[in-house]
């Protein structure tokens, strides 16, 4: 679970990276004072282990929630005697949405450093320390996008080896203007139909979505048929650069699949 709200007031939330940059003092102050943003329940904050898992919210939810009691992530694979995993809170490596893929670049870093060590005539593995960065997903933006809540988050990301202020990069797609012009940013809202490759969204600035030949095939496979479903009252979120045609409309070029990510739009309560 990655987003709590106030007890005393739900419809102000708290991200996990809001946690993770606080002192112990200043999380203290919000102990027994932190629900899950669904059902209500009791929330508590769980800090960073030193095998690698990342710090997280849970709690006990009512039946019927859906919200997750626990993060998932696993910890880096390792043997049996191994050094601990330093959480970097510095800044963060961004999760893109790689369609049947994983990311194993780092699994094999840390394979190519083992060394053996021969001790009392066993042989064993001994890892060297190991610097670990925290990763956040598209989904997670636009979640904190949508709750209004991105000027909040104080930290950096990492995009191709520049550390770049999260809130400084997030912007509405409603908000495009010349200043906007290829600029990378992540730009988030609504869409309504789509048209070849044009995904159209429901903003006055008329804003179009256009899927490059080059991965043209490879993303109608990929969402065709969830875009069919959910093309009315959904969200989205890429990473690109917004252009402005020769008519003068703004658009956002996508040239690659892994920086787009789509959802059902949250609803208003």
């Amino acid at each position: 679970m990655n987003i709590v709200a106030l007890k005393s007031n739900r419809k102000e939330y708290y991200s996990i990276f809001h946690f993770i940059n606080m002192t112990e003092v200043e999380r203290d102050n919000y102990r027994d004072n932190i629900v899950c943003m669904e059902c209500g329940v009791d929330a508590y904050y769980r800090k960073p282990t030193k095998d690698g898992k990342i710090a997280c919210f849970g709690a006990k939810h009512i039946d019927g929630c859906g919200m997750s009691s626990g993060n998932k992530n696993k910890s880096l694979d390792g043997d049996k005697e191994t050094n601990e995993i330093d959480i970097q809170t510095s800044e963060f490596d961004i999760r893109w949405n790689y369609i049947n893929s994983s990311d194993v670049t780092k699994k094999a870093e840390v394979e190519n450093q083992d060394e053996a060590v021969i001790k009392n005539t066993r042989k064993y593995t001994k890892k060297p320390s190991i610097e670990k960065n925290i990763k956040i997903s598209l989904n997670q933006i636009l979640e904190f996008a949508e709750l209004d809540i991105i000027k909040d988050q104080e930290f950096s990301v990492n995009i191709n080896n520049k550390n770049l202020l999260l809130k400084d990069i997030v912007m509405n797609i409603e908000e495009i203007n010349d200043n906007s012009i290829d600029k990378d940013m992540f730009f988030w809202g609504n869409i309504s139909s789509f048209n070849g490759d044009y995904i159209n969204t429901v903003y006055r600035n008329k804003v179009s979505i256009i899927i490059d030949k080059s991965i043209s095939l490879k993303f109608w496979k990929t969402y065709r048929n969830r875009i069919l479903k959910i093309i009315k009252n959904n969200s989205v979120i890429i990473f690109g650069k917004a252009k402005k045609s020769q008519k003068g409309n703004y658009y956002i070029l996508l040239n690659d699949i892994k920086t787009f990510y789509i959802k059902n739009a949250r609803k208003n309560n």
